[in-house]
């Protein structure tokens, strides 16, 4: 298969997943490592995008971490960055997933990461996974514990916004699986100014992983969740996607049906369910933390 025809088949917007080109990609990969970065380097530059080029980048993206391109870190990191809206146009709802592809072509400096988290402009999801991603490459020894230990303790004062935002649960998770009791007060605080949400998890229970953390086997059960681990085989993983479902297909014909019926705008094909609305498996979670993760 060729480039362009790997291209245009990342490009489709479409509820089956593209093996074929995928694997084509995967034989080509020394020639389109580089394109992908670039493609990124532009997109993060403010450059437009059309629907079938998000689409393309969403594959791509998830590429370059099976790949272990660390040469993608920076750009990836970058893109980020960007405006929630532009993100979401690649990504759409799979933005928890980004940690993992950062996790993947990681490349020792965390101060990209640093760059993320801080940056309030960031989508808040993003930056929530990174921060407990901080904690992971700590676990795993690929990162130093006590300059991650001081970046979460100066977030504590500098990122912002200093008021309710879901990149606060992910400093208190951090902060618990690192096992900082040192930093016990100020986690108090977080939940006491309402920085995190108590719906996502109490004081009580944050403190008990915090204690927790200093036991081996809690932090192997961690370290053993695959789910937070590097980003690796994107057929394998994403086979087992909602939106790449027979199930996410003949949902998407429903509802569009019921739209022409009533007269009323169709949602764009391939949209995951929403980050806080219920997951389509029935389990009464949000989407985020059940099937996708």
């Amino acid at each position: 298969m060729q480039t362009d025809q790997i291209l245009e088949q990342f490009s489709r917007v479409t509820f089956k997943l593209p093996k074929a080109a995928l694997k084509a990609a995967r034989a080509d990969r020394a020639q389109l490592a580089p394109m992908f970065i670039d493609a990124f380097e532009r997109f993060a530059e403010n450059e437009s995008a059309d629907e079938a080029t998000a689409n393309a980048l969403f594959f791509k993206f998830h590429l370059l971490a099976e790949w272990r391109e660390t040469a993608a870190y920076r750009p990836l990191c970058r893109f980020l960055r960007c405006a929630p809206d532009r993100l979401d146009a690649v990504l759409g709802d799979v933005t928890t997933t980004a940690h993992r592809v950062i996790s993947a072509v990681f490349d020792g400096d965390p101060q990209p990461i640093f760059d993320v988290i801080l940056d309030p402009n960031a989508d808040e999801f993003v930056r929530w996974n990174l921060c407990e991603m901080l904690a992971r490459l700590v676990l795993e020894g690929r990162l130093d514990r006590a300059i991650v230990a001081n970046f979460l303790r100066d977030c504590f004062s500098h990122m912002q916004p200093q008021r309710s935002c879901h990149v606060w649960d992910g400093w208190a998770f951090a902060v618990a699986k690192l096992g900082l009791v040192e930093f016990r007060a100020i986690l108090e605080t977080v939940y006491t100014r309402g920085y995190a949400d108590s719906g996502v998890a109490r004081f009580s229970e944050v403190e008990a992983d915090l204690v927790a953390a200093s036991d081996p086997a809690q932090q192997a059960l961690w370290l053993n969740d695959r789910d937070d681990g590097p980003f690796t085989d994107v057929i394998a993983e994403m086979s087992g996607w909602y939106c790449f479902s027979k199930e996410a297909e003949r949902a998407h014909n429903r509802s569009q049906s019921s739209a022409l019926a009533k007269g009323t705008p169709v949602a764009a094909v391939g949209k995951l369910a929403g980050r806080n609305e219920p997951c389509p498996c029935g389990s009464g979670k949000k989407y985020k933390k059940c099937c996708l993760n």
